[in-house]
C-alpha cells in the first residue's frame, strides 16, 4: 500500500527517523482542560520547508485535535507541495475514538479509523481509487502518532504528565504506515530555549523507540514548543 501513495514523511518516528484552518494564537491546557492552538514551523537542516497549523479543543464528548500540514520540497529537481489535513477525536482520558487523514496534494488519498471497534478497523483510500480495509488488535489507550503531524506529540506529552512517572512506555500507532509499536518517554533536565523571540525554561522530554530518538520541549502546562529529530536534522518550532 505504501508504495502506491505519493507521500513525504518526516515525522514517522516509529517507522523512520526521516520523515484558512486556524488563527495561530495561544491557548493552554489547565486542570485537565486540554486546549491549545498554534503553528509549528518545520525545517530540515536549518531550511524551512513548511508549517503545521493545529488546534486542540474540548468537545462535547471529549477532545478534538485537528491539523493542517503544508510542506514544500524538491523532488527530482522540481518543487513539490504536500498538503494534508487530519482530525483526531479522543475521549476525556485522551484515548483515541476516531481518526481521519486526507492528502489533498500532490494527489488525493486518505484514511479513516474507528478505534472503538474491536478489532480496530482502518479504511485506506489509495491513489488508484481503490479502498484497502485493514483490522488491527490495539489497546484502547494506544497513542496515535501519525507521520508529519507533530501536534500529536503534544497529546503524548499530556498523557505522560497525567501519569506522573519519570520514565513511561506507551503503545503507539502510526496510521499512515499501518504500524503499531511502542514509545518510551523520559524526562531530562529543563533547558532554556528561545520561543517567539523570548526565553523559556522549558521541560525537556526524550521519546525513543528501537529505531529513533525524538526530543520535545514544552512549557509548564505541557504545550509543545519545539520538536527535534537529531538524526534527520529536523525541527518543528512554535511560531
Amino acid at each position: 500500500m505504501a508504495a502506491r501513495r505519493a507521500r513525504f514523511f518526516i515525522g514517522g518516528m516509529l517507522a523512520t527517523a526521516v520523515v484558512g484552518l486556524l488563527q495561530p494564537t495561544r491557548a493552554r491546557s489547565v486542570q485537565n482542560r486540554f486546549e491549545d492552538q498554534g503553528t509549528l514551523v518545520i525545517s530540515i537542516a536549518g531550511k524551512d520547508v513548511g508549517t503545521e497549523k493545529f488546534q486542540i479543543r474540548p468537545r462535547r464528548h471529549g477532545i478534538e485535535a485537528a491539523g493542517e500540514v503544508d510542506i514544500r520540497v524538491q523532488q527530482a529537481g522540481r518543487a513539490v507541495e504536500f498538503r494534508t489535513v487530519s482530525d483526531l477525536v479522543l475521549n476525556a482520558t485522551l484515548w483515541p475514538r476516531t481518526y481521519t487523514w486526507e492528502q489533498i496534494a500532490p494527489r488525493p488519498s486518505g484514511l479513516k479509523i474507528n478505534f472503538l471497534a474491536s478489532p480496530v478497523t482502518a479504511r485506506y483510500r489509495i491513489l488508484n481509487g481503490k479502498t484497502d480495509l485493514r483490522k488491527f488488535v490495539l489497546p484502547k489507550n494506544v497513542v496515535v502518532l501519525d507521520d508529519n503531524v507533530f501536534s500529536h506529540y503534544e497529546i503524548l506529552v499530556w498523557r505522560y504528565l497525567r501519569a506522573q512517572g519519570r520514565r513511561q512506555s506507551f503503545a503507539a500507532f502510526i496510521p499512515q504506515e499501518a504500524l503499531p509499536g511502542r514509545v518510551s518517554v523520559r524526562e531530562a533536565p529543563n533547558q532554556k530555549i528561545t520561543v517567539a523571540g523570548g526565553k523559556l525554561n522549558a521541560r525537556h522530554l526524550i521519546v525513543t523507540t528501537d529505531l529513533a530518538r525524538l526530543d520535545l520541549w514544552t512549557n509548564s502546562a505541557g504545550d509543545l514548543e519545539r520538536v527535534s529529530i537529531p538524526t534527520a536534522q529536523l525541527m518543528a518550532v512554535r511560531r
